[in-house]
């Protein structure tokens, strides 16, 4: 799936980007893959209109804004020396502007086939106020987006920083979307040895209680069995595959957390509709709040991207022969 396709690292240089340049070093080395590395300067708070109480001339502003970029590759560049010895192939950029735009930009125009960013999983009022770049990312990214919180559940082991995947949980809800995206776990519990979780979720309608209860009782049991035989048909496709069925009924983000914890699960791989804007305002979005809140790391994939079709017709084949800016020197 990732074989020998790029990989992209946003770093802001905090303990939660640091955290995540393990993964994305696992997975480089893992499919022998180029690793670039970027740092993006917003310089936006600095502007006089900004923030008034730190007004600076333009000179000034200029001035800090080379010494942040400066910075910004020095610590770049040794970065560079150490993943090097890895035996992996990175350079870095440094680039200015709005930090998920620019990640977004980049991993179009490097053509990377994922990104791996680290997340402070901020929620509430918090989250509101200051928003995410990694939900940002994951909703416009060209590519799937490895999103990395601390502390959580991992998966890296750490004598060898090996990719060490025992569970990869994906929750669906039978849409086109989702089984475009179902691909994406296949691959990685067949390339890693994991387990396949398939789960579903159903939320009973809210009135029946009231009106129905006889019918209230009776339906979060026949929901699930439903939803589990859709899932075990699901299975049969992948015989080569240790798949395990989830049915579960009620509020669907609770849910995905509750069986993300009980069964330890080490990587949740979920689509995203890339809902932004006014949209995301009113319907929320399952994708954003398990990206924040669930204890182990998240994949998130948007049906439409090219990677998709890709891996999808990578796929078939597999199943078909089953059954018959400023930019730093590579080094290495």
């Amino acid at each position: 799936m990732f074989r020998h396709s790029p990989i992209l690292l946003s770093t802001d240089f905090t303990f939660h980007s640091f955290y995540a340049m393990k993964y994305a070093l696992a997975f480089a080395r893992s499919y022998h893959a180029r690793l670039h590395i970027v740092h993006v300067i917003d310089a936006a708070p600095m502007l006089p209109w900004a923030c008034p109480s730190h007004w600076m001339w333009w000179d000034s502003f200029h001035e800090k804004e080379e010494c942040m970029c400066a910075k910004a590759a020095t610590r770049l560049q040794y970065y560079m020396q150490v993943l090097g010895k890895e035996g992996v192939e990175v350079d870095y950029r440094v680039v200015r502007g709005k930090p998920a735009t620019e990640i977004v930009r980049l991993a179009e125009e490097l053509e990377c086939e994922l990104v791996v960013v680290g997340t402070h999983g901020r929620t509430g009022v918090e989250h509101t106020l200051m928003g995410s770049v990694a939900e940002e990312v994951a909703r416009h990214s060209p590519a799937p987006v490895l999103t990395i919180k601390h502390p959580e559940h991992e998966f890296i082991e750490f004598w060898d920083g090996s990719v060490h995947l025992r569970r990869v949980l994906f929750p669906t809800d039978f849409s086109a979307y989702a089984q475009a995206v179902l691909p994406f776990a296949v691959s990685l519990c067949r390339e890693f040895g994991a387990n396949l979780v398939l789960m579903h979720v159903e939320e009973p309608p809210s009135y029946s209680s009231e009106f129905l209860p006889e019918v209230a009782l009776a339906l979060p049991s026949q929901l699930e069995k439903e939803s589990r035989e859709k899932m075990q048909r699901i299975a049969e496709d992948y015989p080569d595959l240790e798949v395990e069925v989830v049915s579960r009924t009620g509020p669907v983000v609770q849910r995905i957390l509750e069986v993300v914890k009980d069964l330890e699960v080490d990587l949740v791989v979920q689509p995203t509709h890339g809902r932004s804007g006014v949209a995301r305002i009113l319907f929320g979005g399952v994708a954003g709040r398990v990206l924040r809140r669930a204890a182990c790391p998240v994949l998130t994939v948007r049906p439409e991207m090219p990677a998709v079709r890709q891996t999808k017709d990578m796929e078939q084949a597999h199943t078909a022969d089953h059954r018959t800016e400023e930019v730093g020197t590579a080094v290495k």
